[in-house]
């Protein structure tokens, strides 16, 4: 499967019952939630896919239930991994990238300013070592990271989410 926009896949999914895709995608995230994993990557592969199945379900969501065209599990999991690989995804937007480079870069100099009794004692300061360059180097495997530890994080305060990103980092 290949879509040139988003559009297209959400016009793909839509002429699919919905209610099937409910089932599927449900039956899907359940398979997920009840397997137990030894290794923290194949958590995170499988908890990925599991986010990928909820946004399939949310776009079928604002379909049509009375369609007589039921999606198969084989092309549910196609969707996936349509969905997953496709080249207009947000991580490959370099915008999105960039501004994210910025937001993490200001935010911990912010935190820095804000703990300045804390920092003055550092021999060296974040803001030092991760520059806009630094930062824009590695953004994408950050932003992955971010993602991928904060997927499921409360709301929380937005301070608290800046100092759980600057601890993690």
């Amino acid at each position: 499967m290949d879509f040139k926009s988003f559009s297209e896949l959400r016009e793909f999914i839509r002429r699919y019952n919905s209610t099937s895709i409910l089932e599927i995608g449900a039956n899907k995230c359940w398979q997920k939630w009840e397997t137990k994993y030894s290794d923290p990557l194949d958590w995170v592969l499988s908890n990925t896919e599991r986010n990928y199945a909820v946004r399939l379900m949310l776009l079928a969501s604002a379909g049509n239930p009375h369609r007589h065209r039921d999606i198969s599990v084989e092309t549910f999991d196609s969707l996936i991994n349509a969905y997953h690989s496709w080249e207009h995804h947000t991580i490959s937007d370099k915008r999105i990238l960039d501004k994210e480079a910025e937001a993490l870069l200001s935010s911990i100099q912010k935190w820095e300013i804000d703990n300045e009794k804390i920092v003055r004692n550092w021999s060296f300061q974040l803001s030092n070592i991760f520059d806009l360059e630094v930062i824009c180097t590695h953004v994408t495997g950050l932003f992955l990271q971010r993602v991928l530890a904060f997927q499921n994080a409360g709301f929380g305060y937005p301070v608290a989410r800046i100092h759980r990103t600057i601890k993690f980092i």
